[in-house]
């Protein structure tokens, strides 16, 4: 049931604001306390159609399993990770309260190609972030600019890793997503895969979500999708291409991140950051598609328009010679004449 603005939660603590937004299985609203003091608050959106269609005992699995994860969220304390403040039910749903970040995503930045020691400060502090999740046996995996806020803190800017809304068990039924719910451009195929790939999402999936993140904050533009690439072609334009500043081992290691297959890609957070910091990667990414080539004409067929021009071409050639023969002759006829001399002078 979606909430509405002015609605009360767990026993009038707090009063619901506004929505913030959805993702793919859950919803955010901003919230505030009895002392006025501004909170986010996710629970499970059973208004999408990807939950439209659970059972009363799924749904009460769902939220076991919901509840779980934000207990889990819960216990990590990181300084780049949004604090969970506590975990709650009413009316058989499960709340997860979480502090209000003021500061803007990576996504309504104002400089669209960041400075690459800029870009590689965030996505670094995000990778430390991520590294502590899959230590807790998480995976976020909707790792973009829009969930990423950047704040100040005693005049700093610092990244802050939010919206763990996919951060369910490696093995839950719900990582299995449909095309339309992933974020094109940033999800890797696993997450495309109703079945086939289930098994694969772990912590390489936030490498290739994370490299393509990477991707934007110093080209201003997303990747090919993944399941264009599976589709038609894996190449995907490197970076470097869209912005020449980028250092070359930057710009490998954002195509080792996006490599199509996960068993191909860095298999942890750590191993991706430290090809970060190496400079003698082999780039590795397939061929460019190339284009149609233009039909070759059979040498064997007679291009008859081609012929009957030349064969006028040959005409028109053939009646100047003759007109400048006749010329010639009259020429040499009036130049070879003997003197004649007038009788009568």
């Amino acid at each position: 049931m979606t909430l509405v603005n002015g609605q009360q939660l767990d026993g009038g603590r707090y009063t619901v604001e506004e929505q913030l937004g959805q993702g793919r299985f859950c919803i955010t609203y901003l919230v505030k306390d009895r002392n006025d003091e501004r909170f986010v608050i996710k629970t499970l959106n059973y208004d999408l159609p990807a939950l439209q269609t659970q059972s009363q005992t799924e749904r009460d699995r769902l939220e076991s399993k919901f509840l779980d994860e934000a207990i889990k969220l819960r216990s990590c304390s990181h300084p780049h990770i949004v604090k969970v403040e506590r975990v709650f039910q009413q009316d058989g749903q499960s709340y997860m309260v979480m502090e209000y970040l003021a500061g803007y995503s990576l996504a309504k930045r104002s400089q669209k190609i960041m400075a690459e020691e800029d870009a590689l400060r965030y996505i670094k502090q995000v990778a430390d972030a991520l590294s502590y999740i899959h230590k807790q046996g998480l995976v976020h995996r909707d790792v973009k600019p829009a969930n990423i806020i950047v704040r100040d803190r005693a005049g700093n800017s610092e990244a802050i890793l939010i919206d763990f809304g996919l951060a369910l068990n490696i093995n839950h039924e719900l990582t299995t997503a449909r095309t339309q719910e992933a974020s094109k451009g940033y999800a890797p195929i696993e997450l495309y895969s109703s079945t086939g790939q289930k098994d694969k999402i772990s912590p390489a999936t936030d490498v290739y979500s994370l490299a393509a993140t990477l991707y934007n904050l110093l080209t201003g533009k997303r990747p090919k999708s993944s399941i264009e690439r599976k589709i038609d072609n894996p190449w995907i334009v490197p970076p470097k291409e869209h912005n020449s500043q980028i250092s070359d081992r930057t710009n490998q290691a954002i195509l080792s991140g996006l490599k199509l297959e996960p068993e191909n890609r860095p298999q942890s957070i750590q191993v991706w950051l430290d090809s970060l910091k190496s400079s003698d990667l082999p780039e590795d990414n397939p061929t460019p598609p190339t284009p149609n080539p233009v039909p070759e004409e059979n040498p064997e067929t007679i291009n008859w328009a081609v012929v009957w021009a030349a064969v006028a071409a040959i005409g028109a050639l053939l009646t100047g010679i003759g007109e400048l023969s006749g010329f010639i002759d009259l020429f040499k006829s009036e130049t070879t004449a003997p003197n004649t001399i007038d009788s009568t002078q």
